[in-house]
């Protein structure tokens, strides 16, 4: 899904500058960015303008914390207190967030956002990581911990009222993370006590299958679709109603071509490789203590 975006992206710069439609920002779409894009690698703190397929920033920063997961998941298996794992994760979160806050005043020459929310392109792999471990640590601490089954959506609802209440009173953005840690909770245990329709239907099970495609179609989709409206006369200085009825469309043909590119691509690409025969590890023998 991946390299299909990123040659959708290629293309479509290689169109407009063959037809003279002009790029908007060139100097984000450098060849000599594609073999960090293929790497997935781009998000390690190289450029602050690595933009040739944007999206993909976040898998890139996936992608690193993934290369430490056999770190992270050795101390969830021998963690004794999850509970003052999950407690040291929300206290890990609240700390990196302020200090990436404050890390272009420390290292004014690193080319990083000014604000959490801004490192993306620029410095995503230290803006995962806490999530991630929060993740970790929110799995290890539901391992034997429950809540009751009557709880699960009150848990749900709380959490994201304190989402909104961070967001709209304008509080520290850090708080959010209870909340986001809230929610995860929540919502796991919805789908432990077997309470968690309409969200367990068909319809939303598809759809959140096909989010990954949705993330990674959404921009060339997006740049098409403007684009192409312009043509019509349909821009910024356009009728309420029909830069309206422009958003609507675009989110119909985002969904539309991710619901596509996730049938005919993804799904068939994850079945060919599952499907691959791949050398099998022979397992270790073990030597009789008599024999030793």
């Amino acid at each position: 899904m991946h390299l299909a975006a990123l040659a959708a992206m290629i293309a479509l710069y290689a169109a407009a500058s063959l037809t003279g439609a002009g790029v908007g920002a060139p100097e984000a779409f450098k060849l000599s960015d594609l073999a960090p894009h293929l790497l997935l690698t781009h998000a390690w703190g190289r450029d602050a303008k690595c933009w040739l397929e944007f999206p993909s920033w976040s898998i890139s920063a996936e992608w690193a914390a993934y290369l430490l997961f056999p770190l992270f998941a050795g101390l969830v298996l021998k963690t004794r207190r999850a509970a003052w794992m999950l407690a040291g994760a929300l206290a890990l979160c609240l700390g990196s967030f302020y200090a990436l806050d404050h890390l272009h005043q420390l290292r004014p020459f690193w080319q990083v956002g000014r604000e959490f929310s801004q490192m993306t392109a620029q410095i995503g792999v230290l803006r995962i990581m806490p999530s991630f471990v929060l993740g970790i640590a929110i799995y290890a601490f539901s391992r034997n911990t429950s809540a009751p089954a009557w709880a699960a959506w009150p848990i749900v609802a709380v959490s994201a009222l304190w989402i909104i209440a961070v967001s709209t009173f304008n509080l520290w953005e850090a708080l959010t993370w209870f909340g986001f840690a809230g929610l995860l909770f929540g919502l796991s245990e919805t789908a432990r006590h077997g309470v968690d329709k309409p969200m367990a239907g068909d319809r939303f099970v598809f759809l959140g299958a096909a989010s990954y495609a949705l993330y990674m179609t959404h921009l060339p989709v997006d740049i098409v679709w403007f684009h192409a409206l312009e043509k019509f006369g349909i821009d910024e200085n356009a009728s309420v109603l029909l830069r309206s009825g422009a958003l609507v469309g675009v989110f119909g043909a985002c969904i539309l071509v991710s619901v596509f590119a996730y049938l005919w691509l993804e799904e068939p690409a994850r079945k060919w490789i599952r499907g691959l025969s791949l050398p099998q590890r022979k397992p270790a023998s073990v030597v009789p203590k008599s024999a030793a």
